[in-house]
């Protein structure tokens, strides 16, 4: 094993820590306040990265090696034509500093999942060390909420903060077991995560993908088995601790795809393509009522549905201000205080819907330009034989994607979103 195949297994390990050196510039600051979204923030990950990265150009280098990311997959009048729309973008934003900041993160991801693509990891190698950092995220998340606080010691160095129950914003869920008399609040746990709902999302989705390991017998040891059933066990616990409804609906959705999928194709011999374009017609039809609800029906007694609404809306505002290239890369938050409904928004934070924070920041031609990448990507990818991997990401864009931002504006967000699509872009090299 390489020293860039090393490195690469620890960033997965590690793709549940969030250790960084956070830089405060002045145009990280809205309003006065400190943005951690907009912070610029050399993390952990970002180094093994680019240790990663680094020897495996000098690999390839050493070897000569022909390219395995060919002319047909990156065409030169597509890179021109993406580097020209960036360009325009980081004119147009409010703050270039930021717009700027925020295309490099893009480029970090594209070259990681370059990387991906290009060494065409084995799948059961990457779920290993993928459970790894489930493991440790679940037991981590148990002691948390057995204890009511944060851990501490080596927990901290992987970017624990610390926390307990009487901390000042910190997410708590109001537990009644018969009647509201015998209710009382429970801190829900972080892990190594910023909040809840990201340990949530990340378990919601790794889970199935380790339970369909399971399925398949991909790995046929005692010990193996025993192992992942252990981490799915713990994981299963710490998903329900987390108290994010968004994940609970995802990853019982994706056990019950993972399951279904199993047993058609061992037992009912159901024809693939056909499964396939059933579950395609259901699944949009689930996205689209669950956004609707969240888009518009702020009357909703809940104050969280209210705020993400308001934030809905207020990402609709900026698109119609610049709906053709959009705000800037990461400047809906530099520009939400300019919103006519920033004045019921007491938090600053990106909308809770990655499709319209798009659509704010990059606008119709980016929105385009993305779609078009991934009609292209669907197109010469086999998906029918990435079922389950395919399912694990469609439920973390489109469904947990329709209601948080995290997907694709946290550290940990990004990474796990490039890991998850890198496992199936990889088989257009297969």
């Amino acid at each position: 094993m390489t020293i860039h195949q090393r490195l690469f297994n620890l960033l997965l390990v590690l793709i549940p820590t969030q250790l960084g050196l956070h830089m405060w510039p002045e145009w990280a600051s809205v309003l006065g306040r400190r943005i951690d979204y907009l912070s610029p923030t050399l993390f952990l990950t970002d180094i093994v990265f680019l240790l990663m990265l680094v020897f495996w150009l000098i690999d390839r280098v050493r070897h000569r090696a022909e390219w395995s990311l060919r002319k047909k997959y990156t065409p030169l009048r597509y890179i021109l034509v993406a580097a020209v729309f960036i360009g325009v973008n980081v004119l147009v934003a409010e703050s270039q500093a930021v717009a700027i900041y925020k295309w490099l993160k893009v480029v970090e991801m594209a070259l990681l999942g370059w990387y991906i693509i290009s060494t065409n990891p084995k799948t059961i190698s990457v779920v290993w060390y993928i459970s790894l950092g489930v493991l440790y995220s679940s037991i981590l998340a148990i002691t948390q909420f057995v204890f009511q606080h944060s851990v501490g010691g080596i927990f901290w160095i992987l970017g624990e903060r610390t926390f307990s129950l009487d901390t000042p914003g910190i997410s708590r869920f109001d537990f009644c077991l018969f009647t509201h008399a015998s209710c009382s609040l429970l801190l829900r746990p972080y892990g190594t995560f910023s909040h809840p709902n990201v340990l949530g999302g990340f378990l919601a989705t790794a889970l199935p993908i380790i339970f369909s390991m399971l399925l398949t017998s991909a790995t046929k040891r005692v010990t193996g088995r025993i192992y992942y059933w252990t981490v799915l066990a713990l994981g299963l616990v710490a998903l329900l601790l987390t108290f994010s409804r968004s994940a609970w609906i995802v990853g019982g959705f994706g056990f019950v795809v993972t399951a279904v999928i199993f047993l058609s194709g061992k037992y009912f011999h159901v024809r693939k393509r056909a499964f396939q374009n059933n579950i395609m017609v259901i699944i949009p039809i689930i996205i689209c009522l669950t956004w609707l609800s969240i888009t518009f029906f702020p009357s909703a007694t809940s104050e969280s549905i209210v705020r993400r609404a308001e934030l809905n809306r207020a990402a609709v505002d900026m698109w119609h201000d610049s709906p053709i290239v959009g705000k800037g890369l990461g400047n809906f938050l530099v520009t939400l205080p300019e919103s006519d409904v920033s004045r019921y928004v007491n938090f600053i934070q990106p909308v809770h819907n990655i499709f319209l924070l798009a659509l704010s920041e990059i606008g119709i031609v980016g929105v385009f330009l993305v779609a078009i990448s991934f009609w292209y990507v669907a197109r010469k990818t086999k998906i029918y034989r990435n079922r389950y991997l395919l399912f694990a990401a469609f439920g973390y864009f489109f469904l947990i994607g329709s209601i948080d931002h995290y997907p694709i504006t946290l550290q940990q967000g990004q990474l796990w979103s490039v890991v998850l699509l890198g496992l199936i872009l990889k088989r257009l090299n297969s």
